[in-house]
């Protein structure tokens, strides 16, 4: 593999080709990247790198189009990382093959441009991320993500996860490190485009033509992208953008097929121009498309896996992002007959993906296009694509048909419809036969059912079974049953074991694990090292910790104290809300302070009322 130093194509790093330079600018100047202008959170980057040498991990930038986050992460490579080979998959299965056969040993960087690209039915699994990052010698993941997709990815808090959403979202809110790219520049940031623009006459260009916020948007050609799209000299050529923008904010995946284009194009145009459609106008709209507006910036690009045969486009997220911003843009608002006209021509494997986006719209009839999406992919035997389908159906009340698509899903193999099945009968009180499903996962191997099976026998007092299961689960690598058989064997009084197994799941990035720890190591009088893993699953926003952490404060007297318990108290965490009023009344604000401590004193906090007394004696077990 090429080091990090050694790569500098920009398209393979996916960075927004830039306005060209002038034919008499310094030759010096690399003609596809302009100068780097240092960001504010370089500094911030730079410090994590430093921190993950030894270790490795992932860094998610976040952040819109054209706001400089491949460009930041490419130089934050170049410069820190620039001897280490770089790993640039363009599908999760290279990434899943690569790591799955023992690959040489040594530092690496892989590279995830547009990260959602990886992620989803067929995409990585946080087990395979786990891996990565576990592995004996240091991986630093890069990856870069817009806000939307990222939100769309983890879902709303609380709802019912298949497997693929379930790892999407643990890789991205546990696994990743989420870094923010603000769109725009700050006073700071333009002062050092400005000491730059002398010796890169495309900064001082967009210096002059740009706003201040836009300033990477006008290096990205993003103006004239927006123009070529909305005054378009050929209304075909402006119908073929606005399908493929459609088509992606529909959720089909990249690149766009011509066969998906066409239909939604024609469905773009007028009654008039339908009136003058020649026998080749897609074909020559879509060339038109193509055109660069400036340098190699263009609406449309064309994409071929096999040199000479061209599997689709790709359409300039900038274009995309004008339109979900944009309410007079085309294509920001989308129709239930578009919808179902992409699906009609979309691929089964495709459908998933539009599902999926069908979600995030909350249209009135979002939930005829899911079911119309996930259906069809469902009806090719796809398991995943029927528990998906069974999920979505159960959310709308139809259980008895939720169970049927279930069933089917079971047979195609998919190991999580039994946990899913488990969890419909245990809903509707059918414990026996949600145990019996829950066994069947476990008895094929599947992590999570051998978890919840191991959770069922515990409240049962079935402590021998319990801990089998859950040990079978920890022992495969599923970091929840790691803190929790951690649990089942602290309650036994195998303290040694159970720390190790809480440990394990802490090391691994599982702050559930690292609370669990801490309490650990709080009780064997471990108060600094508790403190450490308090403080670590509370910065990855696990209440229970940051009330721990808060209480374990105050026995200082630590202004910090305050902060954490103040946000596990907003949370709705009770002994947070409980401390937090003693703690200011200690400060003397007594006005607040008894806010707190009536809304402790609620009758639906009397665990906590009748606890208080032995929390404050006992704060490690906050």
């Amino acid at each position: 593999m090429p080091t990090a130093g050694e790569i500098d194509d920009r398209a393979i790093l996916g960075i927004h080709p830039a306005i060209p330079l002038p034919p008499d600018a310094d030759s010096s100047l690399a003609p596809d990247l302009p100068l780097y202008i240092p960001r504010d959170v370089d500094a911030d980057l730079r410090a994590w790198v430093t921190a993950h040498m030894t270790a490795g991990g992932f860094l998610l930038f976040v952040g819109p189009a054209a706001s400089g986050k491949s460009r930041c992460a490419y130089e934050l490579a170049r410069s820190m990382l620039a001897d280490w080979p770089i790993f640039m998959p363009s599908t999760a299965k290279q990434v899943t093959d690569y790591f799955g056969t023992n690959p040489a040993p040594g530092r690496l960087v892989v590279w995830l441009n547009e990260t959602q690209k990886f992620l989803g039915s067929d995409g990585l699994t946080s087990e395979t991320v786990r891996h990565i990052l576990a592995l004996p010698w240091p991986v630093i993941i890069i990856g870069t993500i817009w806000p939307q997709s990222y939100d769309a990815l983890i879902g709303a808090p609380g709802a019912e996860l298949v497997k693929s959403t379930q790892d999407t979202r643990e890789i991205l809110t546990m696994l990743a490190q989420r870094k923010d790219l603000l769109p725009g520049f700050t006073e700071a940031e333009l002062g050092r485009a400005s000491s730059l623009a002398a010796r890169d006459p495309r900064i001082a260009e967009a210096l002059t033509e740009a706003a201040p916020p836009n300033l990477a948007e006008t290096l990205a050609a993003a103006p004239d992208l927006i123009s070529r799209w909305l005054n378009a000299a050929d209304p075909f050529g402006a119908a073929v953008i606005t399908a493929a923008v459609i088509a992606r904010r529909c959720g089909h995946p990249e690149p766009l097929p011509a066969k998906v284009l066409e239909p939604l194009a024609e469905e773009v145009l007028t009654p008039a121009e339908r009136s003058r459609v020649t026998p080749h106008w897609f074909t020559d709209a879509l060339n038109w498309a193509r055109v660069p507006v400036r340098g190699h910036a263009a609406p449309l690009t064309p994409y071929a896996s096999t040199p000479g045969i061209v599997d689709g486009d790709q359409v300039s997220d900038v274009l995309v992002q004008h339109a979900i911003h944009d309410a007079a843009a085309p294509g920001h608002d989308i129709y239930a007959e578009t919808w179902l006209l992409l699906i009609e021509h979309a691929t089964p494997s495709a459908c998933q993906h539009i599902a999926d986006a069908a979600d995030g719209f909350r249209y009135g009839y979002q939930f005829t296009v899911a079911e119309t999406s996930i259906r069809k992919a469902a009806e090719t035997e796809d398991g995943l694509a029927m528990a998906n389908l069974a999920v979505l159906l159960r959310e709308y009340g139809r259980t008895a048909e939720a169970e049927q698509w279930l069933h089917k899903a079971v047979e195609a193999g998919n190991s999580n419809a039994m946990l899913l099945l488990s969890g419909l009968f245990a809903e509707h009180g059918r414990a026996a036969e949600a145990k019996l499903w829950l066994r069947k996962g476990a008895g094929l191997g599947d992590r999570e059912a051998m978890l919840f099976l191991g959770a069922v026998l515990a409240e049962e007092g079935r402590t021998a079974q319990a801990e089998r299961w859950t040990r079978q689960a920890a022992e495969a690598g599923h970091t929840d049953a790691m803190f929790f058989l951690g649990s089942l064997l602290w309650k036994q009084g195998k303290s040694t074991e159970a720390e190790q197994w809480c440990r394990r799941a802490a090391e691994a990035g599982n702050d559930d694990g690292m609370l669990n720890l801490g309490v650990l190591l709080a009780e064997r009088g471990k108060n600094a090292e508790a403190e450490e893993w308090y403080r670590r699953a509370a910065e990855a926003g696990n209440t229970r910790a940051m009330a721990n952490l808060g209480i374990m404060l105050t026995e200082r007297n630590e202004a910090e104290a305050e902060q954490w318990l103040r946000q596990a108290a907003v949370a709705g965490n009770p002994p947070a809300i409980a401390f937090l009023g003693t703690f200011l009344m200690n400060r003397g604000d007594s006005v607040e302070a008894e806010q707190w401590i009536r809304k402790a004193s609620r009758p639906e906090n009397v665990t906590v009322n009748a606890a208080l007394d032995s929390l404050a004696k006992r704060t490690k077990h906050g």
